[in-house]
């Protein structure tokens, strides 16, 4: 178990919450994606729009969060609660890559950021370049320095790290709005310095506007971080939602700070803060990031200093909440056995020890890798903050339809709507603009759903406890995402030109990726099916033993009946004029023992009645064929196999109707009665005739010969007497060798 110190305080929980949500791009992709996409304008009233929006999805959040305080586990949790391990595994799966590359990315911008301040103090030791991004390692050190203080803290004392992140996100807030004052005080430009309104890059504003609201779940990812460490609250779980709105709000409007800051004021040889956005990537120095360019502008080395502070506040506060989250939601998953045992392993203080020492690892040998990956970054977090918040809406809803709770429900629904609007903006920018997602991102995002596929179906293959494969709606959303990103990656590539070996390549490596998805998706989905058959094997057995148990007088009446149907089965299978339906002849061999299954509704005292019945006491006995309809009608109701449960549906209610009309329930007639049920019919009359009862003895093999073939037209079908005298010596061996088996006893 986690901790049981309440170490969170309201403060705690609102810090991590607005210190996970905004990172290193509120100073840089400000600029580079919202300013030079929409502009000031567009920029604004899309931010606004996505507060809006996750106001609502983090209702969701602080409704779940009420409903399972007692947890760090957060999403992963309340998946698991309610939709079953399997959409729990999916949603984990992308929150994971999601905490680890914001993670990934904030700790290695602090090499980022000294290129920009310090120049190149930090470049000594080797050096090598990875996709064109120059590596050395200082700001390897650099950045490892970081990651293993604020590492360590977290692992050693994180109430310690509560409380310094606290202390931190209160002088980022202070110190961005502080800057933004200045620059509004200061500004002498007029209203004309933020002119034009909307970026002049030929798309439209409505467009320019829905590609800011299509990025808002970047923008905002981590602020639900502190549902994660509910269960260490200190104040009472109804606040939540304050804490997540006020968070939502403050984030939104810093975000709004910077992006009036960075445009305030620009470089003498540009015309507008347009010409001047779009060329930054091609700026060294305090230029090449407009907030800081403005600041040193107005005030100086102090507003560099000031602005330096907030930067590595904002930060650290990331990597605090970052790594905080995603050790508990590993750990929470590992004790599901979704992930290693590893990673149960908790220290004194009861932090999950092993899963911090496994992030700081990984995190520090991707510092090697430069920031080749960042550019793609806010896209990844885009796709799986968007499949994050849709799943917490579809949650919520569930959890809301099983209480009744009618007003959560519809907060559910609008939150799935708004969520499926984030979804919708980036796929219509990306239809619009064509390079609103780049091929890389998608391709990052396919690599990783495919390795989630896979480690899903190991898992499952390995899965004693049964908690994953119980819905094979989450696999196949999962493949069918896969599939879209693959057409929308080679589409991509396709359009993208380049050599014509380029493109047969990137089409092979497609097609390869397809396959392999295909042949792993079908892999579990058989895991899957023959769980299911083995489930309901032992299952069916079960419930006929029981009730066998209860009637005195059918002692191996179900194994005996089964067998019989098997005979009279393999008979009709061996005839060239029927259909060759092999698995419906299974499903009737397998579905036979529930034929009685109605009989668990009949009173003990009719149903062990040591004789004949009385026409009233026969009447409720005719009642179990319906009854075990209804009964199999829940009891499989969950099942994949309609088929199947049809089948045997159809055993449990017909097998007394008779081929005149003469029979009980509903009186059918002829070929009215399902083919499975006077399958049935036939085996269960010969074993009650071949058998001992308490109010008769047995029927010879001739006798009961006799009365079956004289009871065809009649009782049973015509058609299929032929099959029952070819099955016949069988099936009087069969019970021989029972009789055989009894006396050796």
């Amino acid at each position: 178990m986690l901790s049981k110190n309440k170490r969170v305080s309201a403060l705690g929980a609102f810090s991590l919450s607005i210190g996970t949500a905004i990172g290193w791009g509120s100073f840089v992709v400000t600029g580079s994606s919202f300013l030079s996409k929409a502009g000031p304008l567009g920029s604004i009233i899309g931010i606004i729009i996505g507060a809006l929006i996750m106001m609502v999805i983090a209702y969701n959040y602080h409704y779940m969060i009420n409903k399972y305080p007692d947890s760090n586990g957060g999403i992963y949790t309340y998946a698991k609660m309610t939709l079953g391990g399997d959409h729990a595994f999916l949603v984990s799966w992308f929150l994971i890559i999601t905490y680890a590359a914001i993670l990934w990315a904030n700790v290695s911008s602090f090499s980022l950021f000294a290129r920009y301040i310090f120049g190149s103090t930090f470049q000594f030791g080797f050096h090598y370049v990875i996709g064109g991004y120059d590596v050395w390692l200082g700001e390897i050190l650099l950045s490892l320095f970081f990651l293993l203080l604020f590492g360590g803290i977290c692992l050693l004392k994180r109430d310690i790290a509560t409380k310094i992140n606290s202390g931190l996100a209160l002088i980022f807030i202070a110190l961005i709005i502080a800057g933004f004052l200045v620059a509004f005080i200061m500004h002498k430009g007029g209203i004309d310095t933020y002119k034009p309104d909307f970026a002049p890059d030929g798309n439209n504003e409505f467009s320019q506007i829905i590609g800011v609201i299509g990025m808002m779940p970047w923008a905002f990812i981590g602020f639900e971080s502190i549902s994660h460490s509910s269960k260490n609250f200190k104040f009472h779980h109804r606040h939540t939602f304050k804490i997540l709105a006020i968070s939502i709000v403050l984030t939104a409007v810093l975000y709004i700070l910077i992006c009036s800051l960075s445009i305030s004021i620009f470089p003498d040889e540009y015309d507008n803060w347009y010409e001047y956005l779009t060329s930054t990537s091609s700026l060294t120095g305090l230029d090449g990031i407009p907030a800081f360019y403005v600041i040193h502008r107005f005030l100086g080395v102090p507003g560099l200093v000031m602005f330096v502070i907030a930067l590595l506040a904002i930060i650290m506060t990331s990597l605090i909440g970052n790594m905080i989250a995603l050790s508990n939601l590993i750990y929470s998953a590992s004790k599901d056995h979704v992930f290693s045992k590893f990673f149960r392993k908790t220290n004194k203080n009861d932090v999950p020890v092993n899963a911090m020492i496994f992030i700081i690892i990984v995190t520090g040998l991707m510092l090697f890798f430069g920031r080749v990956l960042i550019g793609w970054i806010v896209d990844i977090n885009t796709f799986c903050g968007i499949i994050v918040y849709l799943y917490i809406a579809i949650i919520a809803m569930y959890q809301a339809k099983q209480e009744k709770n009618n007003i959560h429900f519809v907060i559910g629904i609008v939150s799935l709507i708004l969520g499926l609007i984030f979804a919708t903006s980036v796929i219509a920018n990306d239809l619009i603009t064509q390079d609103y997602l780049a091929r890389e991102s998608i391709l990052i995002f396919i690599i990783w759903s495919f390795i989630g596929l896979i480690y899903y179906a190991i898992n499952l293959k390995m899965d004693k406890r049964h908690k994953l494969g119980s819905s094979m709606i989450a696999i196949f959303g999962l493949f069918i995402l896969i599939i879209y990103s693959l057409s929308s990656w080679i589409i991509k590539s396709i359009r993208a030109g380049g050599t014509e070996n380029d493109l047969v390549v990137n089409i092979f490596v497609g097609a390869i990726i397809l396959i392999l998805t295909q042949g792993v998706f079908f892999f579990t989905f058989t895991v899957i099916k023959n769980r299911e058959a083995t489930l309901q094997d032992k299952l069916i057995i079960g419930l006929a033993t029981m009730i066998e148990g209860r009637d005195n007088s059918t002692g191996g009446h179900i194994k005996r009946t089964r067998d019989v149907v098997r005979f009279l089965v393999e008979e009709m299978m061996k005839d060239p004029l029927l259909p060759t339906n092999y698995a419906f002849y299974n499903d009737i061999i397998k579905a036979a023992p529930m034929h009685d299954l109605g009989k668990i509704a009949v009173d003990d005292a009719i149903l062990r009645k040591p004789g004949k019945f009385t026409p009233e006491e026969y009447e409720v006995m005719k009642r179990h064929s319906s009854e075990g309809a209804k009964i199999i009608d829940q009891v499989l109701s969950d099942t994949t196999d309609k088929e199947f449960e049809q089948i045997t549906i159809n055993i449990a209610h017909y097998h007394h109707e008779k081929w005149d009309g003469s029979g009980y329930p509903d009186g059918l007639k002829g070929d009215e009665i399902p083919l499975e049920a006077r399958i049935m019919a036939i085996a269960d009359v010969y074993d009650a005739l071949v058998s001992k009862r308490v109010y008769k003895d047995e029927f010879s093999f001739e006798d009961a010969n006799r009365i079956i073939i004289d009871s065809m037209g009649k009782h049973f079908d015509p058609g299929l007497e032929k099959y029952y005298i070819r099955a016949r010596e069988r099936i009087e061996n069969y019970y021989l060798d029972l009789k055989r088996k009894n006396l050796d006893r």
